[in-house]
């Protein structure tokens, strides 16, 4: 199924397995569920759902500038290698990164689920935005192309603060390029990055 029109979702909509629901325009609210597929195509947007299908992929934006947009415990907003955010995104799910692609931030960004796979989370605003990792937050980088320990990793260019735990398995990376702060453990037998100009404070 195809929406080839903006829409404002008062109700339910339920993707079931093995069906994808496809947006191609700026998309608001709604009570996403089922165990199908999401796709927020490029130049799409969904801001401020209640609740996500099972599996989302994100080729256009999640959120608006101005609003908080949640990714909900049990959901995975996939990036496709065009995915942005807008406005405040909280992750209570799981945002995967993959083959290497990355989230491009445009507002403050916090975790209190899983951020895994292999990619970047950056941003080109002035001043960046935050990635907040809080106590219950994970960030953890994965099987990527070569596979796991393929050298492949997580690199940020915005201000980290991990309250929770970020975790480099053995052979992978995690590269901070600005100021990585907080209370939380920097865990594992992999390579933890702090690039030129950027600091790991207490």
């Amino acid at each position: 199924l195809s929406i080839d029109l903006p829409v404002n979702y008062q109700g339910l909509i339920d993707i079931p397995a093995d069906t994808t629901m496809t947006l191609n325009y700026p998309t608001t609210g709604g009570t996403w569920t089922g165990a199908g597929t999401l796709i927020i195509n490029t130049g799409a947007s969904l801001v401020d759902p209640n609740g996500l299908a099972l599996t989302t992929d994100l080729y256009g934006t999640f959120g608006a500038s101005g609003v908080t947009s949640t990714i909900p415990a049990g959901a995975t907003l996939f990036d496709e290698g065009t995915a942005t955010t807008a406005g405040t995104v909280d992750n209570k799910g799981t945002m995967e990164l993959a083959n290497g692609w990355g989230f491009t931030l445009g507002g403050p960004l916090t975790n209190d689920g899983t951020i895994d796979g292999q990619g970047t989370i950056n941003s080109t605003l002035s001043p960046l935005p935050t990635l907040t990792n809080d106590a219950s937050g994970t960030i953890v980088p994965d099987t990527g192309p070569g596979g796991s320990g393929s050298g492949w990793g997580i690199y940020t260019n915005v201000p980290l603060v991990n309250n929770g735990t970020v975790n480099v398995p053995t052979s992978d990376v995690v590269q901070i390029d600005d100021t990585g702060s907080g209370t939380g453990p920097w865990t594992g037998a992999g390579t933890l990055i702090i690039n030129t100009g950027a600091s790991l404070v207490d």
